[in-house]
């Protein structure tokens, strides 16, 4: 009976908020000391019903600059299958979020690449799982991207420079 209601204390404490959000936090900590950025969240909230709510998210490049800021992330998961290796998601939705893509003078990739990287398998060949997307939904919105390999153009469309 006691194991009964330690099982079941545990299975209600991981739909708690508080609990939720403790967890990842620790998790994005750890990921943050491995990419060696600072990765930071608000909330968070899974619901029973397959809905990840991220609120305050905030993510900085390796030279300490914003990569993304987003005041809410929400994420409606219709397939999450370890069995078949599939991740479906229905809409997701990004409120009052700022993306800031660069290429910083003198380097290969954009300020984005060390974290694709780290993600990345060596061998591809390997993964057969399946990652599907919907519907995005962008709600204000800001996007940049500045390539500093390039002077920006004075007049005209500049596609080093975009905002």
């Amino acid at each position: 009976m006691f194991l009964l209601i330690i099982v079941g204390f545990g299975y209600l404490a991981s739909y708690n908020s508080s609990f939720q959000t403790t967890i990842v936090r620790q998790y994005i900590k750890s990921l943050s000391n491995k990419l060696g950025n600072k990765i930071t969240v608000g909330n968070i909230d899974v619901s029973l019903f397959n809905k990840l709510i991220l609120t305050d998210l905030y993510v900085e490049d390796l030279h300490e600059d914003t990569l993304l800021y987003t005041k809410r992330l929400i994420i409606d998961i219709d397939e999450f299958s370890f069995e078949n290796k599939r991740i479906v998601l229905g809409e997701v939705s990004l409120s009052n979020t700022y993306f800031n893509l660069k290429k910083h003078k003198k380097e290969v990739g954009n300020n984005l690449s060390f974290i694709i990287n780290h993600f990345t398998l060596a061998d591809t060949s390997k993964s057969s799982w399946f990652f599907g997307m919907s519907d995005l939904d962008l709600k204000k919105t800001r996007f940049n991207y500045n390539n500093e390999n390039f002077e920006a153009r004075p007049a005209g469309v500049d596609y080093k420079h975009i905002g």
